[in-house]
């Protein structure tokens, strides 16, 4: 179809232009950090979350398309799919995912969300499926037009979709926003013309909106699945948890390990356990457990449950960090960087004083970050020990239990649908 090839053109132009923009930007941004750091120092962050109240007779919703990108923005889609098809039967739903959107009745397009496509070099390689999305969502938006688009996280790809929506006057919500604030902040003229942007953490909403867009803090997704507190003050177990990609765990767990064994040679007591949710990565991770002399027990079952067992931990920055902070684990967030290009973008260029979520929520360093090329077994251990402290240990958790019932409120899925069923349609 001609009008969807010129699309894909003219996305393809505008990547190019983006492209040969991306140095001086980035440089400028670089020199205005201190500005930006102290903007972000000055963020007002919202109240505590209401509980969700959904309405009892709710603006119909005839169609939608969901377009995400990898396995967790499907995660997060299909309790949003669950909810839309109770509240409104006979919608329906279509667009890019995965297996498991297929198997709660969604037409998918393009099977994006199974591909796995993590970093640059993996991006490059598929440019030619990602125009063959912008070519499908062109064809679909104007052929069979939508109440509206819900994209959801994801942003190389849904900043161009974002664009063709506005162009086609189709209205679109964008659930799981870009942290623009700590890196690219120039792409927020694409993201501020969404008919909603529904941010994770407080401050997005505040730094969104003072660029002119309409953003909302519905809650980080984590805390519709989040268990108890975790109340184990006399264990002597602690977690190592290396992330859930392959790079991250080849960077972080062998010096995860290292620290544990340091650990356990001034402490015979301490054990440890390695919980993982990936299946998929058991071969990878036991190569490197093979390779030191501790004992760790390795499980791929009941993550809460592993946790609702340990003491401290130390985990790799990420939503794995909140998750582990908002259950009340005093832990270390850990981050090796393996470049040293990447090492000095992150002394240098971001626009945060923090990477853990738990950190940025309370912004203060609740938790020690240890991050960089540089850090050591040595630096892990003497960030965890203080954590240990018996006269310190209940008052952290108190002060984790505080930061988790102000912004972890469950109730996520239904503050999106929410906002969804309160946009006027489409009529196109």
């Amino acid at each position: 179809m001609l009008t969807a090839s010129c699309t894909v053109l003219r996305e393809f132009l505008y990547a190019l232009v983006e492209l040969a923009c991306a140095l001086p930007r980035h440089l400028l941004s670089l020199m205005m950090r201190k500005k930006r750091l102290q903007h972000f120092s000055q963020l007002a962050k919202l109240e505590a979350l209401d509980a969700a109240q959904l309405s009892d007779s709710p603006r119909p919703i005839h169609s939608v398309f969901i377009a995400v990108g990898d396995q967790s923005g499907q995660a997060h889609a299909l309790k949003l799919i669950r909810l839309l098809k109770q509240r409104h039967p006979g919608i329906k739903i279509r667009g890019f995912g995965g297996d498991q959107m297929q198997a709660q009745g969604v037409e998918v397009l393009l099977p994006l969300a199974d591909l796995n496509i993590m970093g640059f070099v993996d991006v490059i390689a598929r440019l030619p499926l990602f125009f063959k999305a912008i070519y499908h969502f062109t064809r679909e938006i104007k052929q069979r037009p939508p109440d509206m688009v819900l994209l959801i996280d994801y942003p190389g790809l849904n900043r161009h979709l974002l664009r063709i929506s506005r162009r086609n006057k189709v209205k679109v919500v964008n659930y799981i926003v870009p942290q623009l604030w700590a890196w690219a902040p120039w792409r927020v003229r694409d993201f501020k013309h969404a008919d909603a942007l529904l941010s994770i953490l407080p401050f997005e909403t505040s730094w969104y909106n003072s660029k002119g867009a309409d953003a909302h803090f519905v809650g980080h997704p984590i805390a519709d699945e989040l268990p108890g507190i975790n109340t184990n003050h006399d264990s002597n177990i602690i977690a190592i948890l290396p992330g859930s990609r392959k790079r991250e765990i080849r960077s972080n767990l062998p010096l995860m390990l290292e620290a544990a064994i340091k650990m356990k040679r001034a402490n015979p007591m301490l054990e440890f356990i390695l919980p993982h949710s990936r299946e998929s990565l058991r071969e990878l991770i036991q190569k490197i457990l093979n390779g030191y002399d501790l004992d760790v027990e390795l499980s791929f079952d009941n993550w809460h449950a592993q946790l609702a067992k340990v003491r401290a931990a130390w985990v790799v920055s990420g939503t794995a960090s909140l998750e582990v902070a908002a259950l009340g684990i005093p832990a270390v967030i850990v981050y090796k960087i393996d470049s040293i290009f990447g090492s000095w973008i992150a002394r240098n260029a971001l626009a945060v004083p923090f990477i853990g979520g738990i950190n940025l929520l309370a912004n203060e360093e609740v938790l020690p970050e240890v991050v960089g090329r540089d850090i050591s077994a040595d630096d892990l251990c003497n960030a965890l020990l203080p954590l240990l402290d018996e006269a310190r240990y209940p008052l952290l958790q108190q002060q984790l239990q505080d930061i988790r019932e102000r912004y972890l409120l469950p109730g996520v899925s239904q503050r999106v649908v929410e906002i969804i069923e309160n946009i006027e349609p489409n009529t196109i």
